[in-house]
């Protein structure tokens, strides 16, 4: 960039506070400190409620009753749910099923602003690697 220019030192520093804008200070912090990643399970618990996901929408009653529906289709599945230090449980699961063994225990990671299904899990595979956020 010429120094005398100053179209073009505007466009430099116009992009300079596009990219600060962009990252900001909590992008700064989550990239130096590895917040957003997800958190070791030890001790995360997800809180009830409704989460969604690329895929599904998981809802997690007060009485411990669970529905998983997919989006932009017809399947529903519905039954109860236990939370654990980073796991959740699904047990007594009725209608769109497939092969779905049952008690169904998936280990979770807390991601902001929601939780990941850890991978590696054979009996959690449906959801293994999903991210769900929060909804309400």
């Amino acid at each position: 960039m010429p120094a005398t220019d100053p179209t073009a030192r505007w466009n430099f520093l116009r992009s300079l506070h596009v990219l600060a804008f962009a990252i900001g200070p909590t992008g700064v912090y989550a990239a130096a400190t590895g917040e957003g990643r997800p958190r070791p399970s030890a001790g995360f618990q997800v809180a009830k409620g409704i989460y969604l996901s690329a895929s599904v929408a998981l809802t997690l009653r007060p009485d411990e009753g669970f529905r998983i529906q997919e989006l932009g289709g017809s399947r529903i599945a519905e039954g109860r749910y236990a939370l654990g230090a980073g796991s959740i449980t699904f047990t007594s699961a009725r209608g769109d099923v497939g092969r779905t063994r049952f008690p169904l225990v998936c280990r979770v990671s807390g991601i902001f602003g929601g939780f990941q299904v850890n991978s590696g899990q054979p009996a959690c595979r449906a959801f293994e690697g999903l991210s769900f956020r929060r909804a309400n």
